[in-house]
C-alpha cells in the first residue's frame, strides 16, 4: 500500500449500510479501472462514515474517484481529504468540502 491517501468523511446516520456499500463498490471499480491505487475499507460510527483509499499519487487517485463522489448524494456535508505523502507533519493535504448535494 502506498503512502498517499484519499479519505472521504461523510455524515452517516442509521443502520442501513447498503447505500454506503454501493458507493464503495463504485469507488473500487473506478480505482481498478484507473490503476490509481486501492480501496482499503471504512470506519462507520458516531454519526459518520470514513472511507480510505491509497495509491502512489493522491491527486491521480482523487481524479479517478471524483466522478463517483460527485455523483453520490451521500457526500452532502462531507469532506474529501487528499494527503500527498506519508502521515507526517508538513505533508500537503487538500480538502474538498461538499456543503451541498454534488451535481
Amino acid at each position: 500500500m502506498s503512502q498517499h491517501c484519499v479519505k472521504v468523511v461523510l455524515p452517516f446516520l442509521g443502520s442501513d449500510l447498503s447505500p454506503l456499500f454501493r458507493l464503495e463498490e463504485q469507488l473500487m471499480e473506478a480505482i481498478k479501472k484507473s490503476g490509481a491505487g486501492e480501496f482499503d475499507g471504512n470506519d462507520v460510527g458516531q454519526g459518520q462514515a470514513v472511507l480510505y483509499m491509497y495509491g502512489p499519487d493522491a491527486d491521480a487517485l482523487y481524479e479517478a474517484v471524483a466522478p463517483v463522489l460527485h455523483g453520490s448524494g451521500l457526500l452532502k456535508g462531507g469532506t474529501v481529504i487528499r494527503r500527498c505523502g506519508p502521515p507526517a507533519e508538513g505533508t500537503r493535504e487538500v480538502r474538498t468540502e461538499f456543503t451541498e448535494r454534488p451535481v
